[in-house]
């Protein structure tokens, strides 16, 4: 399902609040001190947390949790690297004072920021980190969340065995402590990594066991039934019982038309375009990708790949001005060179709708662009280059899927 979005919270919650894939990047100073007075010194709502962290003096506990506020702060209004700056001293302080309370929270919170924006090594490391301190508390309750935002990292990183090794250990203890807060949550977040392992019956079972626990209280959030319709949808599809999917997709439609989820509700209409495409119905497919444009909040890979997909569609339909005109404004956007995909599908329609136009020297023009950037693709250093630079854009694709829970980063 390309369609697929999630949600969650800050900029983990790049889901919920329709982070632009072009990460709102803040250059930063060299001291916490300059970067503190130069960039923010305008903002009255800022002041107030630099004052926090000025009042707190030379008391580590108030520098940890002002620190923390402030990080927490930037990251809601998407100052994301600023955000790490601040997580990482409040990180260092806790560290310097060996409370594992305050440890966990802060590297909990960072390690979830570097994911997001694709460090995954780093991430990795910090988690494990907030980890520790969970398990020295003996914090059932997070040492679970944390396992399972280290499955959900793994997954991204490809690494399925360890993503199956900790979603398990996050599972089995809150089975073992009868813990249901959200375990839809980890129920879903281990089904969407045996999926992208192709373990589909292993994906099943996790699906149905969320969907049992669904409308029992505190099981699950509002985001969590959203996807779990979507996943049972997605799993009719898959069976090719499509009767069945649409009625799925039908409900997670109207369950967040109600709840006012604007993500939920594109989901619904671009994955029952696809099955009406799949069988032959391109004009109800264009007509619900088109309906669901209203709900995709400015993202940039949503309208990229959108553009492309409607594209196709047009050029089924015969009408190749309209197609053209859309993959037209996608090979003009600059950000289009964050999704190697998307662009060679772009470049390939782009050459095959002016050659249906007759305008044969556009066409070649295009082909050979294509021809480029798939030779450019082949050689190892820009391949790094491309894969290094995609995987940061991926990350926040992947996280922006309904299949693909965000991670809890506040502990």
């Amino acid at each position: 399902d390309f369609f697929t979005k999630s949600t969650g919270n800050s900029f983990v919650k790049i889901i919920n609040c329709g982070l632009s894939f072009l990460l709102i990047l803040i250059t930063q100073p060299a001291s916490a001190d300059e970067y503190t007075a130069t960039y923010f010194e305008t903002d009255s709502a800022q002041k107030v947390y630099i004052e926090k962290i000025a009042n707190a003096g030379d008391n580590k506990t108030l520098l940890i949790d002002a620190y923390y506020n402030f990080g927490e702060y930037l990251d809601e209004i998407g100052a994301y690297d600023s955000s790490v700056v601040q997580f990482e001293k409040a990180l260092d302080y806790a560290l310097n004072i060996n409370d594992d309370e305050k440890i966990s929270s802060a590297a909990n919170y960072l390690a979830s920021m570097y994911c997001a924006l694709g460090d995954f090594t780093k991430s990795i490391n910090t988690y494990k980190t907030a980890l520790k301190s969970a398990e020295n508390r003996e914090d059932f309750h997070n040492t679970a969340k944390i396992s399972m935002n280290m499955a959900g990292t793994y997954s991204f990183m490809g690494n399925y065995k360890e993503a199956i090794n900790y979603a398990l250990k996050a599972i089995n203890i809150k089975e073992s402590n009868n813990d249901r807060v959200r375990i839809c949550y980890h129920y879903m977040t281990l089904a969407n990594i045996f999926r992208e392992n192709n373990n589909i019956p292993k994906w099943k079972e996790y699906v149905l066991k969320a969907y049992q626990l669904k409308d029992i209280e505190e099981c699950a959030s509002f985001p969590d039934i959203a996807k779990i319709y979507n996943s049972l949808g997605g799993l009719a599809k898959m069976e090719e019982n499509f009767d069945q999917a649409l009625a799925y997709y039908d409900t997670l439609m109207v369950l967040s038309w109600e709840a006012e989820f604007n993500q939920g509700i594109s989901t619904a209409l671009t994955n029952s375009a696809q099955i009406y495409y799949s069988q032959g119905q391109v004009l109800k497919a264009l007509e619900l990708s088109t309906k669901a444009e209203p709900y995709f909040g400015g993202d940039t890979y949503e309208i990229i790949f959108n553009n492309n997909w409607k594209a196709e569609l047009y050029k089924e339909l015969g009408n190749f001005n309209k197609a053209l005109a859309l993959v037209t404004e996608n090979i003009q956007r600059s950000d289009i060179n964050f999704y190697y995909t998307e662009k060679t599908k772009c470049l390939q329609l782009l050459y095959e709708l002016n050659f249906k136009l007759s305008n044969y020297q556009q066409a070649y023009a295009w082909n050979d662009s294509l021809r480029t950037i798939e030779q450019n693709y082949h050689d190892e250093d820009i391949r790094r280059v491309i894969q290094e630079t995609e995987t940061k854009y991926e990350t926040e694709k992947k996280q922006k899927q309904i299949e693909l829970l965000t991670s809890e980063n506040t502990v």
